[in-house]
């Protein structure tokens, strides 16, 4: 990062937004997006004289109830999002554990809720996308429903993107009912739970205990939680890790316990662990560069990466990703159609895009 303080402005519209972006350009101006200031995409990356927040386009645009699709403006919060959903007894399944992130910031970043395990990623439920992108075009890809898989599949290519080709103005995503029970329960052994259990929505091991959610009927937890010795547990599903260094394991599904290990092994003070999925979040309140590599050594033999998501200013000029591009020569052609002057977050993307 460079030290200046940017300037920060907030389209109304994504013409609006474009209109900044086609501007920016011109004058090789970089910008970055911002929705509720809590990912990592504005802070790894090389800085930016704008800051673009997506706090004005937060409005419900279009909520067919009937199909299960919904269609928000990418500022929208999670938290609200789901308490609306809830009213009608309908889930988007996106991450919940900081209600405070933005549906764009979730898409921008490629994160998925713990529901994951059971439902997939949130790339298969983005159904369209309205994108401002770095040249000053608005462009539409996708479709609101359900089994609409013509045109080009920009959805995806969004998806995971961290901003880089342009400014996230609306999302349209597939929702699901919500379960008729849900209860959340201890288990000793999550390697066997996960084994032995039929889609369970989710299976979480962390420094204190591990848990298993289960959706469904009454009698159908009743008999999933004996079958695995487990017991009903009250509190609520773990949230964001506190440390201020917090990093993400991301292992095959199957190696989820070993990469578990090994940040043990490598003195974390916090972790959540997603048996089934691959992904283990780690925090530290002491760790350095060294720390770093060690574990990002012992994660490649597992076939893995490990992606630094917040740091102290020790970790500056330290490459988030650690690997480069697995294509790289594609995801160039991909940002030089979407952002030819290479102004929106720049280099965010693994190999410095």
């Amino acid at each position: 990062m460079t030290g200046r303080v940017p300037r920060s402005v907030a389209p109304a519209t994504v013409e609006e937004a474009a209109s900044m972006l086609a501007s920016a350009a011109q004058a090789g101006t970089p910008m970055t997006f911002v929705g509720a200031g809590t990912s990592a995409t504005h802070v790894w990356g090389e800085g930016s004289v704008i800051e673009m927040s997506s706090a004005n386009v937060a409005e419900v645009i279009d909520w067919q109830s009937a199909d299960l699709t919904i269609t928000v403006g990418a500022g929208m919060r999670v938290g609200a999002l789901e308490s609306m959903l809830a009213a009608r007894d309908q889930t988007s399944l996106l991450p919940v554990a900081d209600p405070n992130r933005t549906v764009g910031g979730v898409v921008a970043d490629g994160r998925s809720g713990y529901g994951r395990l059971k439902y997939g990623p949130t790339r298969d439920r983005v159904l369209e996308v309205t994108l401002a992108t770095g040249y000053g075009r608005v462009v539409r890809g996708g479709g609101r429903l359900v089994k609409n898989v013509t045109g080009y599949d920009l959805p995806r290519l969004v998806t995971g993107s961290m901003g880089s080709l342009g400014f996230i103005s609306s999302v349209c995503l597939k929702l699901w009912p919500t379960s008729r029970s849900r209860a959340v329960v201890t288990v000793a052994d999550p390697v066997r739970a996960h084994a032995d259990l039929f889609r369970p929505f989710a299976v979480i091991e962390t420094e204190r205990q591990s848990i298993v959610v289960l959706e469904g009927s009454e009698a159908d937890i009743e008999r999933q939680t004996e079958s695995v010795g487990g017991a009903r547990f009250e509190g609520d599903l773990p949230g964001p890790l506190p440390q201020p260094v917090v990093v993400s394991v991301r292992v095959p599904g199957g190696a989820t316990p070993d990469a578990i290990a090994e940040v043990r092994g490598a003195g974390a003070d916090g972790w959540i662990g997603q048996h089934g999925v691959g992904i283990v979040e780690a925090g530290w309140n002491r760790f350095d560069r060294d720390d770093l590599i060690r574990l990002r050594s012992g994660v490649a033999e597992l076939g893995g990466i490990v992606v630094v998501d917040r740091a102290d200013d020790t970790f500056v000029g330290v490459d988030r990703w650690g690997v480069g591009p697995q294509a790289p020569a594609v995801q160039k052609r991909f940002k030089n159609q979407f952002d030819p002057a290479g102004i929106c977050n720049p280099g965010v993307l693994p190999g410095g895009l």
